[in-house]
């Protein structure tokens, strides 16, 4: 068993999740609680069943910003 980081927001996602798991929960009520649409709500489920705890965790975390400056432009406006 691997342990998971999960932020706030994630760990939410998954009590959400496992509530909708066991039809304790509608969608609607999911999206609610989540402050999402259905749409997205099927597209986190989807995920959950598939993956588990694993696909409710960002795709984008440890990646690099896509405004992030370049190590040569940084290195400048911290030399001025």
């Amino acid at each position: 068993m691997d342990i998971l980081p999960m932020s706030t927001t994630e760990l939410e996602r998954l009590k959400v999740m496992q509530q909708l798991e066991e039809k304790r929960m509608s969608q609607k009520e999911a999206g609610r609680i989540l402050n999402l649409c259905t749409r997205h709500i099927k597209r986190l489920l989807k995920a959950y069943r598939k993956q588990g705890a694993a696909g409710l965790i960002s795709k984008h975390r440890g990646q690099e910003s896509n405004n992030r400056l370049s190590d040569s432009t940084r290195q400048q406006a911290l030399d001025m």
